[in-house]
């Protein structure tokens, strides 16, 4: 949910190349639904060497929401000169793992962790709902809606990656 939201604010705000990667082609589908300009499978591999194929000097910003250490990787090789990666998870689930500062020591680039998108609630989310009822912005094409006596299977269709964004409904 968090990337495709990255699809769709960076579509708003006019970035171009959009890339989106992901590893299940349904989900690239809707990317470029969203806005993405460009898509790309990871387990086709070399994601970094692919973005520099679209962007030769590589990124200004990139994004890494997965957690995976393959695309943390990915995510700060595709920049260009002092670009940023932004992160809203790392690797490992937060335990230590290996890491070389050198791709963005090379290029003068930066690191920046985000936290709820960075943004003040009380006015961001007023924003994003006006931009949702204009069509602006579809938050809701990433949600599916489960019975709360359901819960399992929305776990189980969230773990599959049949489901972006899992929401129980009580009654």
């Amino acid at each position: 949910a968090v990337g495709l939201s990255a699809v769709m604010a960076g579509h708003l705000s006019g970035a171009s190349p959009l890339i989106a990667v992901d590893i299940i082609d349904d989900r690239l589908e809707l990317a470029r639904e969203l806005g993405a300009t460009h898509t790309l499978n990871a387990n086709g591999g070399e994601i970094a060497e692919q973005i520099r194929e679209i962007a030769p000097r590589g990124l200004e910003f990139s994004m890494e929401t997965s957690s995976g250490l393959q695309a943390f990787r990915d995510a700060l090789d595709c920049l260009g000169m002092g670009g940023v990666c932004g992160i809203v998870t790392t690797p490992n689930s937060g335990g230590e793992f290996d890491f070389t500062p050198h791709p963005l020591l090379s290029k003068a680039a930066s690191l920046r962790g985000i936290i709820l998108g960075s943004a003040m609630p009380n006015t961001f989310l007023p924003k994003i709902i006006e931009m949702n009822r204009q069509g602006r912005f579809p938050y809701d094409r990433l949600i599916r809606t489960y019975k709360f006596a359901d819960i399992n299977q929305a776990f189980e269709d969230s773990k599959a990656g049949r489901t972006i964004k899992p929401v129980l409904i009580m009654s």
